[in-house]
């Protein structure tokens, strides 16, 4: 059975090719090899069961699906940084080391 819901990473690496415009660029973007970001791009396609991009030996576009798709995996991935940059942000928590000065008997 296959896996309804594409995985997080596959999504990223999606929407970086798209934007990018070629997998060798998003390769090197996400530090992957363009053949990594190919295979996970066809991956990611036979999951949908829709061609995201038309490829030539010169270019690379999204098809008209691909493009909504692409919209909406924008969506999530903005969602998803800023879900973590807020995490990563200093809340109400107190962090740090607590240093404690107190008589030796009361130790």
């Amino acid at each position: 059975m296959k896996n309804p819901v594409p995985s997080l990473e596959n999504l990223h690496i999606f929407v970086r090719s798209a934007e990018l415009g070629s997998f060798s660029a998003a390769g090197r973007a996400l530090r992957m090899s363009a053949q990594v970001v190919s295979y996970r791009i066809q991956a990611l396609e036979a999951e949908m069961g829709v061609a995201l991009f038309v490829r030539t030996t010169r270019r690379m576009n999204l098809t008209d699906r691909g493009r909504l798709f692409y919209e909406h995996c924008l969506e999530i991935v903005d969602a998803v940084e800023r879900a973590r940059v807020s995490m990563a942000q200093p809340g109400d928590d107190l962090r740090g080391p607590l240093r404690v000065t107190a008589p030796l008997g009361l130790g």
